[in-house]
């Protein structure tokens, strides 16, 4: 008989090892065709092996051939090696047809011999088992002797099965037959119940030949087969004895086995239920609303329909024992629970929710506005720090830039969980309520968290108010956000001044002291007669701010009307600061420093630096000749230069060490200009200057250069130059 050999999993090639702490290298001492006949398997040692769940993936390790005899290596990737203590198991997948064997080029003739007597010793024992002890089939139903030529015994052949037929050893327990189904031939006899008679079937029961009753089993019967209670039941077995029977009627329980059935009314109407009429009359299904009321015992409350038969009316039990007093007074109908913060469908038969309520009165209270949980503090510059926005604003961070603690807000210590207000941060949308969830020390920066009633679009919004606890600037005050945020973390948040601090406010009931800077906002001021009065910022024009005239000595002019008049006499001499002047009619100005020439002077000509004003109040140009420069320079040449005073010359620049550029205001007519040049080291010498150095001068620069007495380049501290020309 030709049987198909079946892949057997024992014969591939493989072995096992226990990983090591981050070892990546797995040898075995078998070769393979390619790599991808190698399958690796990585488990626990306290889990069964599982081919479907621990194969390991092929893109987790490569595999070389090492050697003559290309030994397989297995080599785990970097984060891909099984975890210290895991078995791991590497085999050679060899194919059902073996054609790896016969195609791989890696195998020696001495592999291959070894291979191929490993199998032949599986086969033969496979062999063995299949002929001997494995069941066959046979291509008849009928029963065989002992096969001469293949040797099968009786129990070793099983006979093609027909339509509804199974397979059963026979009586004798020697060989299989093939039985079909309701032939009367079974193996095992025992009880059935069916609906038709079946002759072939002993013990059966036939519920087709029962007459009208209830079907039982008892252990009484002999036969110990079911059999028929007849209806009406039997007084001795706990029934009526009653021959008749009532439409929707029920067995009452009695006092006696002959209690005669009882007959329910009002059956079939739906949302009744059976309700109990006392002692000696039938039930009844009843509309359960019609049950007249509940009365509490203890601590429940009553139920009363008498009133309204549709709507129960509850009261509280006198045997209330909870503390307080409980007055019902009439009776009100409540139709439903509403949670309208607007109260527009507000009744007198409505009940409010309690959380409606409170935004209605914070709607009404607040105009608009809503107050959040009070801050210790508020920032008054930018945090620098790092944002994280969390998720959508929910745990957003800020985190300072430097290790530390997170040391004060507007001079208040900041400790763990303390809320404050960030309201300057550079970029807007960093603004918000944040509290401190890390201190920070030496080595962790301080970190603050969106406080969870201010993190979220829902939140934030404007009109929100912000009360700060204290601070040197802010304590006492309240902020304002005014801009509507869709996304936190990308829209800008901005709070504004709503209340400025308590500490900035004064009211003057009486005479009183005020010590201190203080800020009056538009104050009304009546006749001054303290020694001193300081005012800050602009009088608005046409208030009445002082009803009479303020003394010299206290600050003011004396002057009792708006046209000027009176004597208006200053004790010492003020130094006038930028004084804007009217035209004066009369009178000689002297000594006077600092003033302008073409501010409140006559004088004729264009002022510029190629001009001088002249003795008959006129601006002239210097006049060109032999005896007069039309250009000179004194400067500073070390490092950048410096002018300390010059005429005609518009800049002075380095071009290199103690090389310079001197660029004229106003250009010659021609390069052919005479000059002066000369230089000084103080405390170091002489030096001397030259034209140049290699550059020839034009009309609009001349480039100098400053020696020593050794010819060395060196930049000059005092440096001069003069030119002459039209």
């Amino acid at each position: 008989m030709s049987v198909p050999y079946p892949l057997i999993s024992d014969t591939q090639p493989w072995v096992q090892a226990i990983a090591g702490l981050n070892q990546f290298i797995y040898s075995t001492t078998w070769t393979a065709d390619t790599a991808s006949d190698i399958l690796v398997y990585s488990r626990t040692s306290v889990v069964d092996a599982n081919d479907g769940t621990q194969l390991v993936s092929s893109n987790d390790y490569s595999v070389q051939f090492i050697g003559d005899e290309n030994i397989v290596q297995v080599s785990f990737n970097l984060g891909s090696n099984p975890p210290q203590g895991n078995i791991v198991t590497i085999m050679r997948n060899t194919p059902s047809d073996r054609m790896n064997l016969y195609t791989n080029t890696n195998f020696t003739a001495s592999m291959l011999n070894s291979d191929f007597g490993t199998l032949t010793l599986i086969d033969q024992d496979l062999a063995l088992s299949t002929d001997k002890f494995s069941p066959h089939y046979y291509n008849s139903s009928t029963t065989q002797a002992m096969d001469p030529v293949t040797g099968l015994g009786y129990d070793e052949i099983l006979p093609v099965l027909g339509a509804n037929q199974f397979w059963a050893k026979d009586d004798d327990n020697l060989q299989f037959i093939a039985v079909t189904l309701n032939n009367g031939v079974l193996p095992i006899p025992g009880p059935f119940i069916t609906y038709e008679a079946d002759a072939g079937l002993s013990q059966a029961f036939n519920l087709g030949l029962l007459s009208n009753g209830i079907l039982a089993q008892t252990v009484l019967s002999a036969t110990a087969t079911p059999y028929i209670i007849p209806i009406p039941v039997s007084t001795s077995i706990g029934g009526s004895g009653l021959t008749f029977t009532t439409p929707y009627a029920l067995l009452l329980g009695g006092a006696t086995p002959t209690s005669p059935f009882g007959q329910i009314t009002n059956l079939g109407t739906a949302g009744f239920v059976l309700t109990s009429n006392g002692a000696g009359a039938n039930p009844s299904f009843e509309n359960p609303i019609y049950i007249e009321g509940i009365l509490g015992t203890a601590n429940q409350i009553n139920v009363n329909h008498t009133l309204d038969p549709n709507n129960a009316t509850l009261s509280l039990s006198d045997t209330i024992s909870t503390p307080g007093t409980f007055t019902i007074s009439g009776t009100t109908v409540t139709n439903a629970i509403i949670n309208d913060s607007t109260m527009a469908t507000a009744t007198a038969e409505n009940l409010s929710t309690s959380s409606a309520l409170k935004s209605y009165i914070d709607t009404v209270v607040g105009g608009g506005f809503t107050f959040i949980d009070l801050c210790k503090a508020a920032t008054t510059d930018n945090f620098a720090s790092t944002y994280a926005n969390g998720a959508a604003g929910v745990g957003a961070t800020l985190t300072a830039l430097v290790n530390g603690a997170a040391g004060n807000v507007d001079d208040i210590a900041i400790v763990l969980n303390t809320r404050v207000l960030f309201k300057n941060q550079t970029s807007a949308f960093e603004n918000g309520v944040y509290t401190l969830t890390t201190v920070g020390d030496g080595a962790t920066p301080a970190v603050y968290t969106r406080a969870t009633d201010y993190d979220t679009a829902a939140e934030i919004l404007p009109g929100t108010l912000v009360p700060i606890q204290a601070g040197t600037v802010n304590g006492g005050s309240i902020w304002l956000q005014t801009l509507a945020v869709v996304t936190v973390g990308t829209d800008s948040i901005a709070f504004i001044e709503f209340a400025q601090p308590s500490s900035t406010y004064v009211t003057l009931a009486t005479t009183q002291t005020v010590t201190g800077t203080k800020t009056f906002v538009t104050p009304v001021l009546g006749a001054a007669t303290g020694t001193s009065l300081t005012l800050s910022g602009a009088l608005s024009a046409g208030s009445a701010l002082f009803t009479s005239a303020l003394p010299v000595l206290s600050g003011g002019t004396g002057v009792t009307t708006s046209t000027g008049s009176g004597a208006n006499v200053l004790s010492t001499s003020p130094t006038l600061v930028t004084p804007i002047l009217g035209t004066p009619t009369s009178g000689v100005l002297t000594n006077c420093t600092g003033l302008v020439a073409t501010t409140g002077l006559t004088a004729t000509g264009t002022k510029d630096s190629t001009t001088f004003l002249r003795g008959d109040n006129t601006f002239a140009v210097p006049p060109s000749g032999s005896g007069n420069a039309k250009a000179w320079i004194n400067f500073n040449g070390v490092g950048t230069p410096a002018i300390r005073a010059s005429f005609g010359v518009a800049s002075v620049t380095s071009v290199s060490t103690a090389v310079y550029e001197i660029n004229f205001s106003v250009a010659f007519s021609s390069a052919n200009y005479g000059y002066s040049l000369g230089c000084g080291r103080a405390g170091l010498g002489g030096g001397f200057m030259i034209e140049g150095p290699g550059v020839a001068p034009t009309t609009t620069v001349f480039r100098c250069g400053t020696f020593d007495a050794s010819f060395s380049a060196v930049a000059a501290p005092y440096v001069g130059a003069s030119f002459f020309g039209a």
